[in-house]
C-alpha cells in the first residue's frame, strides 16, 4: 500500500480489514491517490 494511503488509513479510529477496504475505495472514488509505476 502506498505510504500516503497508509497514512490516511491510520488516522481512522477503527482499524479493521473491512474499514481499510472502505477507506481505499473512498480514496479511489475521490481520486486522492498518486499513480504508481
Amino acid at each position: 500500500m502506498p505510504r500516503h494511503a497508509n497514512a490516511a488509513l491510520k488516522m481512522r479510529p477503527v482499524k479493521t480489514d473491512r474499514n481499510d477496504a472502505a477507506g481505499l475505495a473512498q480514496i479511489m472514488r475521490t481520486g486522492w491517490f498518486k499513480e504508481v509505476r
